[in-house]
């Protein structure tokens, strides 16, 4: 509890203690836990609050309860004519020379 509003930080996957800044080292140790690799802290209520070192599993939650989840994707980089429009792209061989999946002419005068 901090200036009258509750908060809680969740981290996640444990951390080599050598790449663990000296300021996070105390802050975890004060706790008697494991650095971690990921640490969020968003706002509760007074009800909500875990306990220090609880493990959160799908059986914290209320069956039907909706969640926030964010992640970051895999990026495939940029997508080229033949998958992203579905051109035929060019012939495999007889002169061709780094075009084969390029779009090439598509019609326009």
């Amino acid at each position: 509890k901090k200036e009258g509003l509750w908060g809680m930080q969740i981290g996640s996957s444990d951390k080599k203690l050598k790449h663990t800044t000296k300021a996070l080292m105390g802050h975890f140790l004060s706790q008697n836990i494991m650095p971690k690799r990921r640490v969020k802290e968003f706002p509760v209520t007074e009800n909500a609050v875990v306990p220090v070192g609880r493990e959160l599993t799908a059986m914290h939650f209320v069956p039907g309860q909706y969640l926030d989840i964010t992640g970051t994707t895999k990026g495939k980089g940029t997508a080229g004519v033949m998958k992203k429009w579905g051109f035929a792209g060019g012939v495999a061989s007889h002169g061709n020379s780094k075009t084969h999946r390029s779009a090439g002419s598509i019609g326009a005068c």
